[in-house]
């Protein structure tokens, strides 16, 4: 893996960190949970680089970062929508991921291993429900599309989760074929990590308030 394009990645995440501290006090109760998830997110890479930096393993943060991550995310899809059947969905698929991961990534898994199942279904609830929210906000809102902070934190979703789905569905087919394919595919997820957190460094610095 390109050393340089993992460095990106992770200075990258500081890009909507920054950006949701600095602007906090004017977001909405939805951008402001958001923001928050960005801290934590690049506290979480830093901790990583850091665990790799003094040759320790650090996969269990992956792990835990993973569960937190997911249904942080669709807590701020149930704030953003007043709809009482999107809220509730949201909700519904946050508790149901919930119950997956405590037992699975938490009692069953061991902490030193990634858990690359409990990867794949984060990214698949986190895309279901990053669709649900785009549609919603491309349904409902009478305002340009790319004056909302939803739809920008959405389509950041969307592109890294389906990315990540793909990369790691085929990573060990990508690894028995040859090492410089798994190796790219890989930076290329790196450069996904990238390209979303510019997304959501956008959607941080929308001025809409409006909720669905």
């Amino acid at each position: 893996m390109n050393p340089t394009i993992m460095a990106l990645a992770g200075s990258a995440s500081l890009l909507p960190a920054a950006i949701g501290v600095f602007r906090f006090a004017k977001l909405s109760s939805a951008m402001k949970a958001y923001a928050l998830l960005c801290v934590l997110s690049s506290l979480e890479i830093a901790a990583e680089f850091t665990f790799a930096f003094y040759h320790h393993n650090g996969i269990i943060v992956s792990n835990i970062a993973l569960g937190v991550e997911t249904i942080f995310i669709t807590a701020v899809y149930a704030i953003a929508f007043n709809i009482k059947i999107v809220r509730g969905t949201m909700l519904a698929l946050g508790a149901t991921f919930a119950l997956i991961w405590v037992p699975g990534s938490i009692v069953i898994q061991d902490p030193g291993q990634f858990n690359q199942a409990m990867a794949i279904a984060s990214r698949i609830f986190i895309l279901v429900t990053s669709v649900i929210a785009l549609y919603t906000v491309a349904t409902r809102t009478a305002a340009s599309l790319t004056d909302e902070s939803l739809f920008w934190i959405t389509t950041g979703n969307i592109l890294y989760a389906s990315g990540l789905i793909f990369l790691l569905a085929v990573s060990n087919d990508l690894l028995a074929l040859s090492p410089p394919y798994y190796t790219a595919a890989w930076d290329l997820n790196w450069s996904l990590i990238i390209l979303a957190d510019v997304l959501f460094a956008k959607g941080l610095m929308c001025r809409s308030t409006s909720q669905t």
